[in-house]
C-alpha cells in the first residue's frame, strides 16, 4: 500500500468555493484550508494577448491527498470545473516527503 501524499493547491473562483470543496472532499483531499484571495493584476497588452481576463476575488484551497488519487482529482476538476478553459482555475500537487507532528 503506498502512504505517499501530496500537498494539493487550487485556485478558483470564489463564488464556486462549496461545489469546489465538495469535489475535492469526493476525490480524497482531506484537512482542506480555504483562504480568500484577492489579485492584484491590473489588465494590460500581455494579459489581452494571451486572452487572459484578471479577476480580483479567488478562494484558494490547500489540501493533502494520496498521491495516488492525484490524477484523478487533477481530472476531475478539469471535466467538473472546466479548469481547462480560460479564467476558470488553476490546480498543483507537491509532494510531501515527511511530516512531524
Amino acid at each position: 500500500m503506498d502512504s505517499k501524499i501530496e500537498f494539493l493547491v487550487v485556485i478558483g473562483v470564489r463564488e464556486e468555493k462549496t461545489e469546489l470543496l465538495q469535489s475535492l472532499t469526493d476525490c480524497g483531499a482531506v484537512v482542506c484550508h480555504v483562504v480568500y484571495g484577492k489579485g492584484a493584476v491590473h489588465s494590460n497588452e500581455l494579459l489581452k494577448a494571451l486572452s487572459l481576463v484578471p479577476e480580483r476575488n479567488k478562494v484558494i484551497i490547500i489540501s493533502l491527498i494520496k498521491a495516488d488519487k492525484i490524477d484523478g482529482c487533477i481530472k476531475m476538476l478539469d471535466e467538473t470545473h472546466k479548469f481547462k478553459e480560460t479564467n476558470t482555475g488553476i490546480a498543483f500537487s507537491i509532494p510531501v516527503e515527511s511530516v512531524v507532528y
